[in-house]
């Protein structure tokens, strides 16, 4: 699996996402930041997207994942990290490249040690071997 950061420089424009101020849980607001992102990179089918933006003040999220064959959006998997918020584990990233990297909905760890616990007090210290293998067989592992 390769990582590669500064692709392009989306076509949407910073404006369009801090107007945005994406809204955890909402399809609508969700998706049009994934969309957006998923036409700046349109020849890149397995690349996981992940875009760093500002959330809703409203909301208690540092991360979402949303997209896939069972998701309201038509769009592929895509991680959105909140900017305005950062654990204290630095965790959230990779957190959420597990949620990412199923297509079906997978419960949390109750080991605090793993970084996909969603523990208040998680350490994230660790990454099951569980979900090394799922980036494996993942869409964007290939």
């Amino acid at each position: 699996m390769d990582f590669t950061t500064g692709a392009t420089t989306p076509s949407f424009g910073p404006e369009v996402i801090d107007a945005e101020k994406v809204i955890a849980g909402s399809a609508a607001s969700c998706g049009s930041v994934m969309e957006s992102a998923l036409r700046a990179l349109a020849d890149m089918p397995d690349t996981l997207r992940v875009i760093f933006c500002p959330f809703s003040d409203t909301g208690d999220a540092f991360g979402v994942t949303d997209g896939g064959p069972k998701s309201a959006l038509t769009v592929p998997r895509v991680c959105l990290i909140n900017v305005r918020k950062r654990r204290g584990d630095l965790g959230t990233l990779l957190h959420e490249m597990v949620h990412a990297a199923r297509p079906e909905m997978v419960a949390p760890d109750a080991d605090i040690s793993s970084v996909f616990s969603e523990a208040g007090n998680r350490s994230a210290t660790h990454l099951p071997e569980k979900h090394a293998e799922s980036f494996v067989t993942s869409f964007f592992g290939r």
